[in-house]
């Protein structure tokens, strides 16, 4: 059985991807998860409480779709990254919920810093051979700092500025590969147009591989 914690969270993140963040409210959640309000109060300090597990629940959900959807191809880890950052970004291009979503996590400084702290170590075993005197540590502060880079690249979509998403897309990977060591000719290599067509395309295939068809957010 679904114990209350389950169902509220559960309850949350349907209304979050369905209706948005800011338009869902602790009573809405309340009566989606068939708990009393006062039931909530108990388990979250408030609705940004809820945000953080489910933030952090969707990225591990992410990761492990877009992990097994490339487990048999032979990509390069900075290909690999692309693709798994990609995703994230073609749902919050397109779809303007989740865009909302993942933009009021990313601005939480303490949602940021945990989702670097799960990247850290598959960066560093990614990239580490490039810059093997560098160490957890220090793949993290540069995980961290990219994390404020996707927060940037979310607030174009979000605060409506017109800068198009492939520009966005080549400054974003341009800069996070760099920042972990990938050489200039391996970065060039992954980030043709060829390229970022297939990633785009890719995206949308994992992207229908997560939940959303059942909240009816995709046809």
């Amino acid at each position: 059985m679904v114990d209350t914690k389950e169902k509220i969270i559960q309850a949350a993140g349907d209304l979050f991807f369905t209706q948005g963040y800011q338009k869902t409210t602790i009573k809405q959640i309340g009566a989606a998860a068939g708990v009393q309000t006062g039931s909530i109060y108990h388990f979250f300090k408030n609705k940004a409480g809820i945000l953080e597990v489910t933030g952090i629940s969707f990225f591990n959900n992410h990761q492990a779709v877009v992990d097994a959807y490339y487990k048999d191809r032979k990509i390069s880890n900075a290909y690999r990254y692309c693709a798994r950052t990609m995703c994230m970004f073609y749902s919050t291009e397109y779809y303007d919920n989740l865009c909302e979503i993942t933009y009021e996590a990313y601005r939480s400084e303490q949602i940021i810093h945990k989702i670097a702290s799960l990247a850290a170590p598959t960066n560093m075993e990614w990239f580490g051979n490039y810059q093997p005197e560098a160490t957890l540590d220090d793949f993290f502060l540069r995980t961290l700092a990219m994390e404020g880079c996707i927060y940037s690249f979310l607030s174009h979509k979000q605060m409506g500025f017109d800068t198009p998403f492939r520009a966005r897309l080549h400054a974003f990977f341009s800069i996070a590969l760099s920042a972990y060591f990938v050489p200039q000719d391996v970065i060039a290599e992954v980030l043709t147009e060829d390229s970022l067509t297939t990633l785009i395309e890719e995206a949308e295939k994992i992207f229908r591989l997560l939940r959303y068809k059942r909240l009816a957010i995709l046809d």
